[in-house]
């Protein structure tokens, strides 16, 4: 499950964190509570499912490289954390 995204220079996110909300059933197991992404057109909101299949994969969500067009500075970069504590790191860069 994801715990929180860290954006940085890609697509209009310049600095974004998503800490995505978590709850606990009467087991006492932690379980992922449904939420929506919203706002206005290029708001960012497909570059958010890109960045994690970026992070996991390493490509776009259609497969391919990501397109160094993509960035907004010379360097981007996603942070993904997994409720494991596991944390995948993937950067993109001009250079």
């Amino acid at each position: 499950m994801i715990r929180s995204l860290s954006i940085s220079h890609l697509g209009p996110h310049v600095a974004t964190r998503l800490a995505l909300p978590v709850g606990a059933s009467e087991d006492g197991k932690t379980r992922p509570v449904p939420c929506t992404i919203r706002g206005p057109s290029m708001a960012g909101k497909s570059t958010i499912s890109d960045a994690v299949t970026m992070a996991l994969w390493g490509c776009d969500t259609f497969g391919s490289s990501m397109s160094l067009d993509a960035l907004s500075g010379e360097r981007g970069e996603v942070v993904l954390t997994l409720s494991s504590g596991t944390r995948v790191r993937r950067a993109l860069s001009r250079r």
